[in-house]
């Protein structure tokens, strides 16, 4: 991870999720936390490690009394504490493969897109289990893979299928729950059910200016609802959902451990 923590604050700004410039994208993050904040009843003590710009920070102050915030990347945390002045939540500089945590345990760690980047992660996942309080989770979660190193991505080192990072996760902890996140299954319905519609091969038949791209979103809801049965709002909710059901075409696996 060393790496990523050379990088200047404004280009990891224009990679990270921006709530304004891509909304859907941050909410992929966002409901990872609502996620973890509801799969722990009473959490009070909560570290978010490689905590980026603060995204999941308002979801943990409302079920946190005292939050740890910390990323590898200095520059990333000043820029944060400098735009999250709010009491309760400590700011640091932190590596998970150099130790546990700093300070008293903990019942919540947040741990999303990290554990890819790691050179150890079967050390840092014993790092985070020292950390915790008796009863404490780890909530986690990387990108669905197939399994393997990876050149694909610059500061990645490992990909990891569902299979494997539980497997992974059982080594070292007793408690592992695995979901996916973004499993497509109702837009692969709505498209089996566009072919075997003849009202939609229709449309798109005489739609020859593809004019069907500008109407708006309400319009184009009823209409394929009406055609297909489907809910297109639903469509579009499903790549934020976090499933229990495993599924391969999953863009996440999101992970419980304790």
């Amino acid at each position: 991870m060393r790496a990523e923590a050379e990088i200047d604050i404004e280009s990891y700004r224009a990679h990270a999720p921006d709530p304004e410039q891509d909304p859907r994208r941050a909410r992929w993050h966002q409901e990872r936390y609502r996620f973890a904040a509801r799969r722990h009843p009473a959490p009070t003590r909560v570290a978010d490690l490689g905590c980026g710009l603060g995204l999941g920070l308002p979801v943990l102050q409302g079920v946190a009394d005292s939050i740890y915030a910390a990323d590898i990347n200095p520059q990333v945390v000043e820029h944060l504490a400098a735009t999250h002045r709010s009491p309760g939540i400590e700011f640091g500089v932190f590596d998970v493969m150099e130790g546990p945590l700093p300070g008293e345990p903990y019942d919540l760690i947040c741990l999303f897109e990290v554990i890819e980047h790691l050179e150890d992660p079967g050390a840092a996942l014993e790092n985070l289990k020292a950390s915790l309080r008796p009863g404490g989770l780890v909530v986690l979660s990387t990108p669905n893979s197939e399994d393997g190193d990876t050149g694909s991505h610059p500061y990645h080192v490992y990909q990891f299928s569902q299979e494997t990072l539980a497997g992974l996760l059982r080594k070292h902890f007793e408690l592992v729950e695995v979901y996916s996140q973004g499993a497509p299954k109702r837009r692969r319905v709505l498209e089996e059910r566009k072919e075997g519609s003849a009202l939609v091969r229709l449309l798109r038949r005489l739609d020859i200016l593809h004019l069907r791209d500008r109407v708006p979103f309400g319009l184009r809801r009823m209409a394929i609802r009406g055609a297909t049965g489907v809910d297109l709002k639903e469509v579009r909710e499903e790549v934020h959902t976090i499933d229990p059901e495993l599924r391969e075409d999953a863009r996440w696996t999101v992970a419980v451990c304790g």
